[in-house]
């Protein structure tokens, strides 16, 4: 039996970029808190990863000639719905307003569901 590798450079960059995830995570706070505060680095880059998943799935709804074309739906519109969460709807890079109905109702004043007060 033969192993063939060629295809294997998905799962290793994976696990090399979950290495350096652990990595910069064991650096002390004073160093790592710029990189995760909002509108930082590290939630730009995982925005436009969400964003990248929902071509790819987008891409495979075309490709896909099955039952499994619904799964790959499912996949790329909550990647959608999560690119929106991270970015707050694009609320800071168009720059509109929160609705005041909204602003009352969320612990950070954006246009987001996962930082309401009922969730």
């Amino acid at each position: 039996m033969q192993i063939d590798f060629r295809n294997w450079w998905c799962l290793v960059l994976g696990f090399a970029l979950t290495g350096l995830l652990f990595w910069v995570y064991s650096w002390p706070l004073n160093l790592t808190g710029p990189l995760f505060a909002e509108s930082g680095p590290f939630e730009i880059i995982s925005a436009f990863a969400y964003a990248f998943a929902a071509l790819v799935a987008a891409m495979g709804v075309v490709r896909a000639r099955s039952p499994l074309r619904w799964y790959i739906v499912m996949w790329m519109l909550l990647c959608i719905v999560f690119f929106g969460e991270e970015t707050s709807w694009l609320q800071h890079a168009i720059g509109y307003n929160t609705p005041e109905g909204v602003a009352e109702l969320n612990a950070q004043a954006e246009f987001n569901l996962h930082n309401l007060h009922a969730l």
